[in-house]
């Protein structure tokens, strides 16, 4: 997401640095031939390129989210550094479309894609190769504009209502799930969304974490770590008598 400061600021050059495209696509595991072709694709270029390439547009932008929202005035400056192209803040607010939107979405896909793959490659080689698959969940909140409240209601502050929405994410060695939900929709409740298998492991937050979610994964015959909520007593599912933990890892390992 962009903002659009007043035509007439001065551009703001502070949240951006000179970034070679090459460390760019390094980054990413994209190939520039990959990159050229997701932009023809997504019809956010056509065959023969333009003065603002993909890769400077995307390699300005993510220099700049990385400090702070950035705006227009804030990217052109930032690809012309690299380019010497001179885009002006009208040709990047221009070139910022559903096409744009749909193009960086890809990018960021192949590259995710790449890293999960990667990670599947070395993971063959680890402890955790002996499980089916090994899935992170976790979520986030992000502030949506104040005309979607109805469909993503959050809490109300002292200057009024507020739009939330929450971001749940699984991650798993070979494949992934996202999905956007309301802001009622706590990790919790979203906990129950996670199918689980035998020989899988899953890894959350303390925000998951409920009787019925160790009773799931143990009849599914799932591992799982959980972080540990302060309160919460373990106990002998024999004796009832509490089970001191820190004591059975320091003599067990």
């Amino acid at each position: 997401m962009v903002s659009d400061g007043p035509l007439a600021q001065k551009p703001d050059t502070t949240l951006t640095k000179p970034r070679d495209i090459t460390d760019f696509l390094d980054a990413t595991g994209i190939t520039r031939s990959e990159l050229e072709l997701i932009a023809v694709e997504t019809g956010w270029q056509e065959r023969a390129p333009r003065k603002i390439s993909s890769a400077h547009l995307l390699s300005a932008l993510c220099g700049s989210v990385s400090s702070a929202l950035p705006s227009y005035n804030q990217i052109a400056p930032a690809i012309d550094e690299s380019t010497q192209g001179d885009p002006t803040k009208q040709a990047v607010a221009a070139r910022m479309n559903q096409s744009c939107l749909k193009m960086v979405e890809t990018v960021l896909q192949l590259a995710i894609g790449k890293r999960v793959a990667a990670s599947a490659r070395e993971d063959e080689r680890s402890l955790c190769g002996k499980y089916q698959r090994v899935m992170v969940q976790d979520g986030t909140v992000i502030r949506l504009p104040a005309w979607l409240f109805g469909e993503f209601p959050g809490v109300a502050n002292a200057s009024g209502p507020v739009c939330n929405a929450r971001i749940q994410a699984v991650y798993d060695l070979k494949a992934m799930s996202f999905s956007i939900d309301s802001y009622t929709t706590n990790d919790l409740a979203a906990a129950l969304d996670l199918e689980l298998r035998s020989g899988d492991l899953a890894l959350r937050d303390r925000g998951y974490l409920c009787l019925g979610e160790i009773v799931r994964h143990i009849e599914a015959g799932a591992s799982f770590i959980h972080r540990h909520k302060n309160g919460s007593v373990y106990r002998d599912p024999k004796t009832g008598e509490p089970i001191d933990l820190p004591a059975i890892l320091r003599r067990d390992g």
